[in-house]
């Protein structure tokens, strides 16, 4: 019963979303998600940046992950993730609930791992703050995110 409702969850954060690859723009910041230095390996902070066309600005979901279309790794929040904990890129493991996410009807990405947590934009003005996970706030718009397609 529970895998069948999380499957329905799944299915129903998908319809908001661009369908391809988009660019996850912050709605406060109008940064997007992006890969430190565009690598390709496992492990890398994700980070805020100004868009400029590169792949690794680039993510497509698919049954609840995040891929990055440059390294075709997934989102996720490392090992023992609370608040503040930076997000990362890494190799999908099926079932990992660390990287399984739902994009909500505030316009959110909650974490499967703890619905509690929100990939947070932060107020930032530069170029290059750490994107992180934060308790989920209803209607802060460090919290909202667009897909953007690409």
């Amino acid at each position: 019963m529970l895998q069948k409702l999380y499957m329905i969850l799944l299915a129903v954060s998908t319809v908001a979303m661009a369908q391809g690859p988009a660019y996850i723009r912050n709605i406060n910041s109008n940064k997007v998600l992006d890969v430190e230095g565009a690598s390709v390996n496992p492990n890398t902070d994700i980070l805020l940046s100004e868009r400029n066309g590169g792949n690794s600005q680039k993510w497509s979901f698919d049954k609840g992950y995040l891929f990055n279309k440059n390294s075709g790794l997934v989102l996720e929040v490392p090992w023992g993730g609370e608040a503040g904990t930076t997000l990362v890129q890494n190799s999908q493991v099926q079932w990992r609930e660390r990287q399984q996410w739902k994009y909500d009807d505030q316009h959110r990405i909650v974490s499967i791992y703890d619905p509690g947590l929100c990939v947070w934009g932060g107020d930032f003005t530069a170029t290059g703050g750490k994107a992180i996970v934060d308790h989920c706030r209803d209607d802060d718009n460090t919290q909202q995110w667009m897909f953007d397609r690409a």
